[in-house]
């Protein structure tokens, strides 16, 4: 398949995704954080302890109880989506890639739509390539780009996937990140 062709496929997938998501979650997001303290969606109450702002006083508790509680909410903190791609000759077929395509574009597309950050690595036996987190439209295709890229660098050559390899690089990823293999 052409690089054309590749590239057009990959946006009709993204349209698609993206219809889809938005047809079938119109009120909430995918990724609720586990964290409870300042935020704006609401999580609960608990009782209030020495220290607490005074600020998030539960009103509604403290009229109908007499007693003092407080607001939690789930913080707003942003998950980052993280790609480890093969990109070892074993995946360099023509339905390998169209596979991988795939994938990444439903992952990414659908992370896109949610606001959250998306990066990659690509390896063999070796790491051949860090793709930084971006929120830019564009991250598809510079990730799909750099696969191709690296696929085509591969053809012909002996190389092995080296997964413990790769697995070490997982301490360089963020908390709270999200890693597709």
């Amino acid at each position: 398949m052409r690089l054309e062709e590749r590239r057009k496929k990959v946006e009709e997938m993204r349209l698609e995704v993206t219809s889809v998501i938005r047809s079938r979650s119109a009120h909430e997001g995918i990724w609720r954080s586990s964290f409870k303290g300042e935020g704006y969606e609401f999580a609960g109450v608990r009782e209030f302890m020495v220290g607490d702002k005074t600020k998030k006083i539960h009103r509604p508790s403290l009229l109908k109880t007499g007693e003092l509680f407080i607001r939690e909410d789930h913080t707003s903190r942003q998950l980052k989506v993280f790609l480890f791609i093969d990109v070892s000759p074993s995946m360099c077929s023509e339905k390998v890639q169209d596979i991988v395509d795939t994938a990444a574009a439903i992952i990414i597309s659908a992370a896109q739509y949610w606001g959250a950050p998306v990066g990659g690595v690509l390896f063999d036996e070796e790491i051949r390539g860090i793709i930084r987190p971006s929120y830019d439209r564009q991250q598809l295709e510079r990730i799909l780009e750099k696969v191709w890229s690296a696929h085509e660098n591969a053809r012909g050559k002996k190389r092995k996937t080296d997964f413990p390899n790769a697995f070490s690089h997982l301490a360089y990823i963020p908390l709270r990140s999200l890693v597709f293999f």
